[in-house]
């Protein structure tokens, strides 16, 4: 379409939104940038406004002149379906396209169903490949006051993993592992981590699951098994030698075949870490200390020290705060289908922290801690969330 349209056309795109959001669509905003004037974008998040399972978004643009041209600020209208408790005016309208229609943010009912509907000026950040932060004036505002009382980004202190990956679920992962033929030694399981058994500050034992980790660390270094010391072992993975062996990229890469494909380093499951589930609709970053492995639903970080062991105590409640969760929806603003967020990687790295030394962080901490002890023991929480979000909201300077 570039390469047809004369200097000063306009182009009017109707495509996925995740290019506006996502790491990986780095290099096409870095494209729209270079060559176009964006004119307006229009985010149709989870309306369902067209009948294809995808996120839309609409970009409208004009070709630049000349590459130099810079880009100036410009419209964007976003409306996602508004889930949660509405304690604003909310105004009816006849459908969605009356709302995309006006000028005014708020909150719109149609057909029982609600929407927030936001407006204002795209801002591009000099780096071309940065996500298009959509935000008003208000909400600028709101952000800015939190950027003045951050002291680190996560990403500063800590590397966010993915859990394990092993591309043979079925043959590693298993809820009941006692009516297999060959069970392989109980030396060889570990506990494990999913999106589907962790609470926001507790562990779910109703989904209790294990996973056969044939990996182990000696002397820094990361080792695979030796199938002749496990003979149990060795009978089920031959058992299932067929399937392992099909996959052709491990055996390409120097690997065994029984390894799994993404183990992580088997020396970090033994220390504090924080593990949250890659899609979630509200945040759920569990602290753990028994030793568990995360699946690769899920992104974890890890304490080296006693001092991380305290940080990740503080992110944990950041990140679990309503605070936080305003402050992602407004500057990721990726979500699904049914208010579920999506905790890339890339977005926790960037989560603001309040300094560690002030009062209201170590008061975070404290409470945290309660929480989980609490949760654990499956006692109301409600008052100490409450006190926890009054925390956060002051440690930013609100």
């Amino acid at each position: 379409m570039t390469n047809v349209l004369k200097k000063g056309g306009l182009i009017g795109v109707i495509t996925s939104n995740k290019y506006l959001f996502t790491k990986s669509g780095e290099s096409i905003r870095k494209f729209l940038l270079e060559n176009y004037e964006p004119i307006e974008v229009i985010d149709l998040g989870d309306t369902k406004i067209f009948d294809a399972s995808v996120l839309p978004a609409i970009f409208i643009g004009r070709k630049k002149t000349s590459k130099k041209q810079l880009s100036e600020p410009c419209k964007f209208a976003k409306i996602y379906e508004e889930l949660n408790g509405i304690d604003e005016q909310v105004y009816v309208s006849n459908s969605l396209f009356e709302i995309i229609n006006t000028n005014k943010s708020g909150i719109y009912s149609v057909n029982k169903r609600k929407y927030k509907f936001s407006v204002g000026l795209l801002k591009h950040a000099p780096n071309k490949t940065d996500i298009w932060q959509m935000t008003n004036s208000e909400e600028n505002k709101w952000i800015e006051q939190i950027n003045k009382n951050t002291s680190f980004l996560i990403g500063d202190r800590f590397k966010v993993r993915v859990g394990v990956k092993s591309c043979a679920d079925n043959v590693f992962l298993k809820h009941n592992w006692d009516n297999e033929p060959f069970i392989p030694e109980n030396k060889l399981f570990k506990k494990l981590i999913s999106q589907e058994n962790i609470q926001r500050w507790c562990y779910s034992y109703k989904n209790d699951l294990k996973i056969l980790y044939p990996h182990f660390s000696s002397k820094g270094k990361r080792l695979v098994i030796n199938l002749e010391d496990y003979p149990n072992a060795k009978q089920y993975f031959e058992a299932n030698k067929e399937q392992l062996e099909g996959r052709k990229y491990l055996i390409e890469a120097g690997r065994n075949w029984y390894e799994m494909w993404v183990p992580q380093n088997p020396e970090f499951w033994a220390l504090p870490k924080l593990v949250f589930p890659d899609i979630s609709v509200e945040a759920r970053f569990y602290y753990d200390e028994n030793g568990s492995v995360v699946n690769g639903n899920c992104y974890w970080i890890v304490a080296q020290s006693e001092q991380e062991k305290n940080l990740l105590l503080l992110i944990q409640g950041v990140a679990n705060s309503d605070l936080m969760a305003k402050f992602h929806d407004l500057c990721f603003n990726n979500k699904l289908y049914s208010g579920r967020r999506r905790y890339f990687s890339q977005y926790i790295e960037k989560y603001p922290m309040p300094n560690p030394n002030n009062n209201s962080s170590k008061q975070i901490i404290e409470v945290v801690k309660k929480l989980n002890e609490f949760s654990a023991l499956n006692q109301n929480v409600t008052e100490l969330e409450t006190k926890l979000n009054k925390l956060v909201n002051e440690s930013f300077g609100f």
